[in-house]
């Protein structure tokens, strides 16, 4: 019996209690079209059910299953416990695993648990993404862990992620909203591409710190900035 042909008709109860009934251990795809239903109707109890079905069977500790449990989990339920243990029991961390725990913890304010997930993605030599970073930053802009900020900067720009637009606009948001304009400058002057994400980053900036004439200054730039790129 294969799971995923049922998965769009069936009802959450039903999905679980088909999955129950299975007498021979289910296939990697059903496991997967399972996961994958649970994250469209995104259904907490579902996921949590399904979970410990998971690893009653053992097939947790699979890379495939595991890399789609664990943000499933995050997005699923409070990060915590539950969605720590399913990372630790993985064989295998994809950077998707990685990034998916890093944002759930920054996202609930967890900075500390977020940057000890990192250094464990450094130990495991797993590369940072541009989504690493903007994770991280996001919640050091929540907080106002000014430090923290930094060190993530001076990392991404070793990695070579300087220029990433999405990262850049991530720094300039960070550092205007801990109260430094002069950092979010920089970092804005050293973009190679300037669009509209950081634009919108600087002027959300300069809207929160600079007051109304430092909001029109910024409007007036974009716009001269665009007519420019009109006519050259």
């Amino acid at each position: 019996m294969l799971v995923h042909k049922n998965v769009e008709k069936a009802t959450s109860l039903k999905l679980l209690c088909l999955f129950n009934r299975m007498d021979e251990l289910p296939m990697i795809e059903d496991v997967i079209s399972l996961l994958q239903s649970c994250r469209r109707k995104h259904d907490p109890k579902l996921m949590e059910e399904v979970h410990v079905h998971i690893c009653f069977t053992g097939l947790d500790i699979h890379k495939d299953v595991g890399n789609h449990v664990v943000p499933l989990l995050v997005e699923c339920t409070n990060v915590g416990d539950v969605a720590q243990q399913a990372f630790n029991r993985m064989d295998y961390h994809s950077v998707h695993s990685w990034n998916s725990l890093i944002s759930g913890f920054a996202k609930h304010g967890k900075l500390e648990n977020a940057l000890g997930i990192y250094r464990k993605m450094q130990e495991d030599n797993m590369p940072a993404s541009s989504h690493t970073f903007v994770a991280l930053l996001q919640s050091c802009a929540a907080i106002g862990a000014l430090d923290v900020g930094r060190m993530l900067h001076s990392t991404a720009i070793q990695d070579g992620y300087e220029s990433d637009v999405f990262v850049g606009s991530r720094l300039v948001d960070t550092y205007s909203k801990i109260g430094f304009l002069a950092d979010a400058y920089v970092v804005f002057h050293q973009l190679s591409v300037q669009d509209i994400v950081t634009w919108n980053a600087l002027i959300a900036a300069q809207t929160e710190q600079g007051g109304w004439y430092s909001f029109k200054s910024c409007v007036v730039c974009l716009w001269f900035e665009t007519l420019w790129k009109c006519w050259s």
